[in-house]
Protein backbone atom coordinates (compact mmCIF):
# COMPACT_ATOMS: atom_id res chain seq x y z
CA UNK A 1 0.00 0.00 0.00
CA UNK A 2 2.80 2.40 0.69
CA UNK A 3 4.87 1.82 -2.19
CA UNK A 4 1.52 2.34 -4.09
CA UNK A 5 1.09 5.54 -2.65
CA UNK A 6 4.35 6.75 -3.47
CA UNK A 7 4.15 6.05 -6.78
CA UNK A 8 0.71 8.20 -6.58
CA UNK A 9 1.68 11.28 -4.72
CA UNK A 10 3.95 12.78 -7.30
CA UNK A 11 1.02 11.95 -10.18
CA UNK A 12 -1.61 13.97 -8.13
CA UNK A 13 0.72 16.84 -7.04
CA UNK A 14 1.03 17.55 -11.16
CA UNK A 15 -2.65 16.42 -11.95
CA UNK A 16 -3.57 19.17 -9.86
CA UNK A 17 -1.23 21.40 -10.83
CA UNK A 18 -2.60 20.48 -14.83
CA UNK A 19 -5.96 20.89 -13.21
CA UNK A 20 -5.25 24.24 -11.53
CA UNK A 21 -3.22 25.14 -15.29
CA UNK A 22 -6.56 24.31 -17.49
CA UNK A 23 -8.35 26.32 -15.37
CA UNK A 24 -6.11 29.31 -15.52
CA UNK A 25 -5.68 28.95 -19.85
CA UNK A 26 -9.61 29.67 -19.51
CA UNK A 27 -9.34 32.38 -17.76
CA UNK A 28 -5.79 34.29 -18.37
CA UNK A 29 -4.81 37.12 -16.04
CA UNK A 30 -4.41 40.22 -17.71
CA UNK A 31 -0.12 39.60 -16.77
CA UNK A 32 1.80 36.33 -17.88
CA UNK A 33 4.18 35.48 -14.94
CA UNK A 34 6.38 32.21 -15.13
CA UNK A 35 5.66 28.92 -13.72
CA UNK A 36 6.70 28.77 -9.59
CA UNK A 37 10.36 26.86 -10.11
CA UNK A 38 8.89 23.82 -8.33
CA UNK A 39 6.61 22.93 -11.32
CA UNK A 40 9.59 21.61 -13.23
CA UNK A 41 10.52 19.34 -10.42
CA UNK A 42 7.02 17.83 -10.10
CA UNK A 43 7.11 17.15 -13.88
CA UNK A 44 10.23 15.19 -13.47
CA UNK A 45 8.89 13.06 -10.53
CA UNK A 46 5.74 12.27 -13.03
CA UNK A 47 7.79 12.02 -16.08
CA UNK A 48 8.85 8.52 -14.08
CA UNK A 49 5.10 7.59 -14.09
CA UNK A 50 2.93 8.59 -16.99
CA UNK A 51 4.67 10.22 -19.94
CA UNK A 52 1.95 10.68 -21.91
CA UNK A 53 0.59 13.07 -19.72
CA UNK A 54 3.70 14.62 -18.97
CA UNK A 55 4.28 15.40 -22.71
CA UNK A 56 0.80 17.44 -22.83
CA UNK A 57 1.93 19.17 -19.60
CA UNK A 58 5.35 20.15 -21.40
CA UNK A 59 3.19 21.47 -24.46
CA UNK A 60 1.27 23.37 -22.54
CA UNK A 61 3.77 24.96 -20.75
CA UNK A 62 5.88 25.66 -24.08
CA UNK A 63 2.10 27.63 -25.26
CA UNK A 64 2.07 29.42 -22.98
CA UNK A 65 5.60 30.17 -21.54
CA UNK A 66 8.03 29.44 -24.12
CA UNK A 67 10.53 31.50 -23.24
CA UNK A 68 10.42 30.77 -19.40
CA UNK A 69 13.69 29.44 -17.74
CA UNK A 70 11.71 26.73 -15.40
CA UNK A 71 9.46 25.82 -19.04
CA UNK A 72 13.24 25.40 -21.20
CA UNK A 73 14.21 23.18 -17.90
CA UNK A 74 11.55 20.74 -17.91
CA UNK A 75 11.40 20.49 -21.84
CA UNK A 76 15.33 19.40 -21.31
CA UNK A 77 14.21 16.64 -18.71
CA UNK A 78 11.10 15.59 -21.04
CA UNK A 79 13.82 14.74 -23.54
CA UNK A 80 15.88 13.05 -21.45
CA UNK A 81 13.45 10.69 -19.95
CA UNK A 82 12.55 9.94 -24.11
CA UNK A 83 16.18 9.17 -24.59
CA UNK A 84 16.95 11.87 -26.61
CA UNK A 85 19.61 12.63 -24.51
CA UNK A 86 21.50 14.82 -27.77
CA UNK A 87 18.61 17.12 -27.68
CA UNK A 88 18.40 17.13 -23.77
CA UNK A 89 22.11 18.71 -23.79
CA UNK A 90 22.02 20.83 -26.48
CA UNK A 91 18.73 22.41 -24.75
CA UNK A 92 20.34 23.18 -21.46
CA UNK A 93 24.15 24.44 -22.34
CA UNK A 94 22.06 26.99 -24.94
CA UNK A 95 20.29 28.09 -21.90
CA UNK A 96 23.56 28.15 -19.15
CA UNK A 97 24.41 31.07 -22.30
CA UNK A 98 21.78 33.36 -21.27
CA UNK A 99 23.04 36.05 -18.90
CA UNK A 100 19.87 36.47 -17.29
CA UNK A 101 19.56 33.53 -15.33
CA UNK A 102 19.25 34.07 -11.41
CA UNK A 103 21.54 32.12 -8.97
CA UNK A 104 19.12 28.35 -8.70
CA UNK A 105 18.01 28.73 -12.50
CA UNK A 106 21.72 28.45 -13.66
CA UNK A 107 22.26 25.92 -10.60
CA UNK A 108 19.20 24.14 -12.14
CA UNK A 109 19.89 24.16 -15.43
CA UNK A 110 23.94 23.41 -14.76
CA UNK A 111 22.30 20.09 -12.41
CA UNK A 112 20.17 18.75 -15.35
CA UNK A 113 23.07 19.38 -17.92
CA UNK A 114 25.21 16.65 -15.41
CA UNK A 115 22.23 14.42 -15.82
CA UNK A 116 22.17 14.52 -19.29
CA UNK A 117 25.97 13.80 -19.50
CA UNK A 118 25.62 11.14 -16.89
CA UNK A 119 22.69 9.45 -19.26
CA UNK A 120 24.78 10.34 -22.38
CA UNK A 121 28.19 8.48 -20.69
CA UNK A 122 29.67 11.30 -20.60
CA UNK A 123 31.06 10.45 -17.13
CA UNK A 124 34.34 12.92 -17.13
CA UNK A 125 32.35 16.10 -18.13
CA UNK A 126 29.13 14.84 -15.41
CA UNK A 127 31.45 14.85 -12.94
CA UNK A 128 33.23 18.29 -13.18
CA UNK A 129 29.47 19.82 -12.99
CA UNK A 130 28.79 17.88 -10.31
CA UNK A 131 31.78 18.58 -8.15
CA UNK A 132 31.36 22.49 -8.94
CA UNK A 133 27.89 22.02 -7.63
CA UNK A 134 28.76 20.75 -4.13
CA UNK A 135 29.95 24.42 -3.75
CA UNK A 136 26.49 25.82 -4.46
CA UNK A 137 22.95 25.59 -2.95
CA UNK A 138 22.48 22.34 -4.98
CA UNK A 139 25.30 20.83 -2.97
CA UNK A 140 22.97 17.82 -1.82
CA UNK A 141 21.82 16.70 -4.87
CA UNK A 142 25.15 17.26 -6.52
CA UNK A 143 26.46 14.75 -4.19
CA UNK A 144 23.94 12.36 -4.61
CA UNK A 145 24.74 12.24 -8.32
CA UNK A 146 28.38 11.96 -7.82
CA UNK A 147 27.26 9.26 -5.73
CA UNK A 148 25.73 7.25 -8.26
CA UNK A 149 28.61 7.93 -10.68
CA UNK A 150 31.37 6.75 -8.74
CA UNK A 151 29.65 3.40 -7.66
CA UNK A 152 29.08 3.17 -11.62
CA UNK A 153 32.89 3.89 -12.23
CA UNK A 154 33.68 1.72 -8.96
CA UNK A 155 35.03 4.33 -7.58
CA UNK A 156 34.53 3.12 -3.83
CA UNK A 157 37.10 6.15 -1.94
CA UNK A 158 34.70 8.60 -4.12
CA UNK A 159 31.48 6.78 -3.56
CA UNK A 160 32.67 6.26 0.75
CA UNK A 161 33.44 10.15 0.78
CA UNK A 162 29.95 11.25 -0.57
CA UNK A 163 28.46 8.50 1.64
CA UNK A 164 30.07 10.39 4.77
CA UNK A 165 29.32 14.02 3.38
CA UNK A 166 25.62 13.25 2.39
CA UNK A 167 25.14 11.86 6.35
CA UNK A 168 26.82 14.64 7.31
CA UNK A 169 24.20 17.69 5.93
CA UNK A 170 21.22 15.49 6.03
CA UNK A 171 21.67 12.26 7.55
CA UNK A 172 20.37 9.65 5.56
CA UNK A 173 20.53 8.10 2.15
CA UNK A 174 18.05 6.69 -0.53
CA UNK A 175 19.90 3.81 -1.49
CA UNK A 176 21.39 2.13 1.96
CA UNK A 177 25.21 2.61 1.51
CA UNK A 178 27.07 2.53 3.79
CA UNK A 179 31.16 2.95 4.55
CA UNK A 180 31.29 -0.62 4.99
CA UNK A 181 30.21 -1.70 1.95
CA UNK A 182 32.51 0.38 0.20
CA UNK A 183 35.51 -0.38 2.40
CA UNK A 184 34.10 -4.01 1.65
CA UNK A 185 34.15 -3.37 -2.13
CA UNK A 186 37.81 -2.37 -1.87
CA UNK A 187 38.82 -5.36 0.69
CA UNK A 188 37.85 -7.47 -1.56
CA UNK A 189 39.53 -5.64 -4.64
CA UNK A 190 42.80 -5.46 -2.58
CA UNK A 191 42.63 -9.47 -2.09
CA UNK A 192 42.06 -9.91 -5.63
CA UNK A 193 45.58 -8.10 -5.98
CA UNK A 194 46.85 -10.23 -3.58
CA UNK A 195 47.51 -7.13 -1.10
CA UNK A 196 45.69 -9.15 1.81
CA UNK A 197 47.66 -6.60 4.11
CA UNK A 198 45.89 -3.94 2.69
CA UNK A 199 42.46 -6.32 2.57
CA UNK A 200 42.12 -6.65 6.22
CA UNK A 201 42.84 -3.10 6.93
CA UNK A 202 39.90 -2.28 4.85
CA UNK A 203 37.87 -4.95 6.74
CA UNK A 204 39.11 -3.74 10.06
CA UNK A 205 37.89 0.17 9.28
CA UNK A 206 34.42 -1.31 7.95
CA UNK A 207 33.57 -3.19 11.28
CA UNK A 208 34.95 -0.30 13.17
CA UNK A 209 32.07 1.66 10.85
CA UNK A 210 29.61 -0.89 11.76
CA UNK A 211 30.38 -3.85 14.03
CA UNK A 212 26.88 -6.21 13.05
CA UNK A 213 27.02 -5.67 9.20
CA UNK A 214 26.97 -9.59 8.08
CA UNK A 215 29.03 -8.81 5.05
CA UNK A 216 32.11 -7.15 6.51
CA UNK A 217 31.93 -10.45 9.40
CA UNK A 218 31.51 -12.66 6.83
CA UNK A 219 34.96 -11.28 4.85
CA UNK A 220 36.71 -10.91 8.14
CA UNK A 221 36.70 -14.56 8.42
CA UNK A 222 37.55 -16.02 5.24
CA UNK A 223 40.23 -14.35 5.09
CA UNK A 224 41.29 -15.17 9.34
CA UNK A 225 40.68 -18.71 7.99
CA UNK A 226 43.66 -18.46 4.99
CA UNK A 227 45.82 -17.61 8.58
CA UNK A 228 44.70 -20.51 10.82
CA UNK A 229 42.70 -18.58 13.11
CA UNK A 230 39.30 -20.84 12.31
CA UNK A 231 38.02 -19.90 15.84
CA UNK A 232 38.51 -15.66 16.14
CA UNK A 233 35.25 -14.89 14.91
CA UNK A 234 32.77 -17.58 16.11
CA UNK A 235 31.56 -15.92 19.34
CA UNK A 236 30.38 -12.49 16.70
CA UNK A 237 28.83 -14.50 13.97
CA UNK A 238 27.00 -16.51 16.65
CA UNK A 239 25.31 -13.41 17.94
CA UNK A 240 25.13 -11.72 14.98
CA UNK A 241 22.97 -14.48 13.64
CA UNK A 242 20.50 -13.81 16.35
CA UNK A 243 20.22 -10.16 15.86
CA UNK A 244 19.77 -10.70 11.95
CA UNK A 245 17.86 -13.84 12.17
CA UNK A 246 17.14 -13.09 8.21
CA UNK A 247 20.79 -14.03 7.42
CA UNK A 248 20.81 -17.04 9.19
CA UNK A 249 21.16 -18.86 6.17
CA UNK A 250 23.79 -17.05 4.59
CA UNK A 251 25.82 -17.04 7.54
CA UNK A 252 25.31 -20.89 8.85
CA UNK A 253 27.88 -22.53 5.70
CA UNK A 254 30.44 -20.13 7.67
CA UNK A 255 30.01 -21.25 11.09
CA UNK A 256 29.45 -25.33 10.06
CA UNK A 257 33.15 -24.40 8.76
CA UNK A 258 34.46 -22.73 12.01
CA UNK A 259 32.80 -25.57 14.13
CA UNK A 260 34.37 -28.33 11.71
CA UNK A 261 38.12 -26.66 12.20
CA UNK A 262 38.08 -26.39 15.49
CA UNK A 263 36.73 -30.38 15.74
CA UNK A 264 34.00 -29.66 18.23
CA UNK A 265 30.85 -31.08 16.55
CA UNK A 266 29.36 -31.74 20.08
CA UNK A 267 29.47 -27.57 20.19
CA UNK A 268 27.76 -27.44 16.92
CA UNK A 269 25.30 -29.39 17.79
CA UNK A 270 24.35 -27.78 21.41
CA UNK A 271 24.39 -24.38 18.61
CA UNK A 272 21.44 -25.70 16.57
CA UNK A 273 19.12 -27.09 18.76
CA UNK A 274 19.03 -23.64 21.08
CA UNK A 275 18.71 -22.05 18.14
CA UNK A 276 15.90 -23.83 16.67
CA UNK A 277 14.31 -24.05 20.12
CA UNK A 278 14.42 -20.45 19.85
CA UNK A 279 13.62 -19.55 16.38
CA UNK A 280 12.10 -22.97 14.68
CA UNK A 281 13.96 -21.82 11.23
CA UNK A 282 13.83 -24.65 9.06
CA UNK A 283 17.86 -24.35 8.44
CA UNK A 284 18.86 -25.14 11.77
CA UNK A 285 16.74 -28.43 11.75
CA UNK A 286 17.77 -29.69 8.54
CA UNK A 287 21.20 -28.89 9.35
CA UNK A 288 20.66 -30.49 13.20
CA UNK A 289 19.65 -33.31 11.27
CA UNK A 290 22.64 -33.73 9.28
CA UNK A 291 25.15 -33.58 12.43
CA UNK A 292 22.96 -36.40 14.18
CA UNK A 293 23.52 -38.34 10.64
CA UNK A 294 26.98 -38.08 11.22
CA UNK A 295 27.49 -38.67 14.62
CA UNK A 296 24.38 -41.07 15.33
CA UNK A 297 23.29 -42.31 12.14
CA UNK A 298 20.51 -42.65 9.49
CA UNK A 299 18.26 -44.26 11.98
CA UNK A 300 18.66 -41.01 14.20
CA UNK A 301 18.49 -38.58 11.79
CA UNK A 302 15.28 -40.38 10.45
CA UNK A 303 13.58 -40.52 13.45
CA UNK A 304 14.63 -36.78 14.55
CA UNK A 305 13.25 -35.03 10.99
CA UNK A 306 10.22 -37.28 11.31
CA UNK A 307 9.62 -35.44 14.47
CA UNK A 308 10.61 -31.93 13.16
CA UNK A 309 8.52 -32.22 10.34
CA UNK A 310 5.00 -33.53 12.19
CA UNK A 311 5.91 -29.58 13.78
CA UNK A 312 6.82 -27.98 10.44
CA UNK A 313 6.62 -29.19 7.28
CA UNK A 314 9.23 -28.11 4.47
CA UNK A 315 9.91 -29.19 0.92
CA UNK A 316 13.91 -30.00 1.17
CA UNK A 317 13.12 -31.51 4.71
CA UNK A 318 10.02 -33.98 3.29
CA UNK A 319 12.67 -34.42 0.57
CA UNK A 320 15.71 -35.37 3.21
CA UNK A 321 13.37 -37.81 4.90
CA UNK A 322 12.66 -39.47 1.69
CA UNK A 323 16.38 -40.12 1.24
CA UNK A 324 17.11 -41.20 4.74
CA UNK A 325 14.35 -43.70 4.46
CA UNK A 326 15.99 -45.46 1.29
CA UNK A 327 19.21 -45.12 2.89
CA UNK A 328 18.06 -46.76 6.09
CA UNK A 329 16.46 -49.64 3.38
CA UNK A 330 12.74 -48.26 4.73
CA UNK A 331 10.70 -48.87 1.57
CA UNK A 332 7.49 -46.57 1.93
CA UNK A 333 4.21 -47.71 3.51
CA UNK A 334 0.67 -46.89 3.57
CA UNK A 335 1.12 -44.60 6.54
CA UNK A 336 4.31 -43.16 4.79
CA UNK A 337 1.99 -42.02 2.14
CA UNK A 338 -0.58 -40.80 4.33
CA UNK A 339 2.26 -38.80 6.44
CA UNK A 340 3.81 -37.02 2.90
CA UNK A 341 0.40 -35.85 1.68
CA UNK A 342 -0.76 -34.41 4.97
CA UNK A 343 3.05 -32.58 4.85
CA UNK A 344 2.43 -31.14 1.67
CA UNK A 345 -0.86 -28.91 2.80
CA UNK A 346 -0.15 -25.59 3.08
CA UNK A 347 3.47 -26.10 2.37
CA UNK A 348 6.16 -23.31 2.63
CA UNK A 349 9.64 -23.97 0.00
CA UNK A 350 12.20 -23.76 2.10
CA UNK A 351 14.58 -23.60 -1.03
CA UNK A 352 15.95 -20.16 -0.62
CA UNK A 353 15.30 -17.12 -3.10
CA UNK A 354 16.48 -13.66 -2.73
CA UNK A 355 14.52 -10.62 -3.00
CA UNK A 356 14.70 -6.68 -2.39
CA UNK A 357 12.64 -5.41 -0.01
CA UNK A 358 13.15 -1.94 -1.95
CA UNK A 359 12.01 -2.93 -5.38
CA UNK A 360 11.03 -6.82 -5.44
CA UNK A 361 13.78 -7.96 -7.48
CA UNK A 362 14.01 -11.47 -7.01
CA UNK A 363 17.02 -13.99 -7.54
CA UNK A 364 18.68 -17.01 -6.87
CA UNK A 365 21.58 -15.54 -5.29
CA UNK A 366 22.62 -13.03 -2.79
CA UNK A 367 23.52 -9.64 -3.72
CA UNK A 368 24.71 -7.15 -0.97
CA UNK A 369 23.83 -4.71 -3.55
CA UNK A 370 20.57 -4.44 -5.64
CA UNK A 371 21.31 -5.07 -9.33
CA UNK A 372 17.79 -3.58 -9.72
CA UNK A 373 17.26 -0.61 -7.67
CA UNK A 374 21.22 0.19 -6.60
CA UNK A 375 20.11 -0.03 -2.64
CA UNK A 376 22.77 -1.73 -0.10
CA UNK A 377 21.73 -4.58 2.22
CA UNK A 378 18.16 -5.08 0.89
CA UNK A 379 18.32 -8.38 -0.81
CA UNK A 380 17.28 -10.79 1.66
CA UNK A 381 16.95 -14.77 1.99
CA UNK A 382 12.87 -15.18 1.25
CA UNK A 383 10.84 -18.10 1.28
CA UNK A 384 7.23 -18.60 -1.06
CA UNK A 385 4.42 -20.58 -0.78
CA UNK A 386 3.51 -23.15 -2.30
CA UNK A 387 -0.23 -23.49 -3.79
CA UNK A 388 -1.07 -27.07 -3.33
CA UNK A 389 -4.47 -28.09 -4.47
Amino acid sequence: MLELLSLLLPLAAASGWYVARQHYLKSPPSRSYPPPVSYYHDLNRLLDHRADKAQRIVEELLAQYPEAIETQIALGIFFRKRGEVHKAISLHEKLLENPNLQEVQRNDAYLELGMDYLKAGLLDRAESIFKALTATTHRIQALYQLLQLYQQERDWFGAMNCTLEIRRLSGTLPGGETEAQFLCELAREADQRSEFDLARDYVTRALKADPTDVRTLLLQTEFDWRRGRYADNLPTLMRISEQKIEYFSVILPTLKTCFESLHDLQAYRSYLTQFYARHGLNEAALALCEVIHQTEGGEAAEEYLTGVLLQQSSLDGLTRLLELKKQNGHPLTAADLEFFVQRMRGLYCAAIRYACEQCGFEGTSLHWCCPSCRHWSTIKPVRQKIAVR
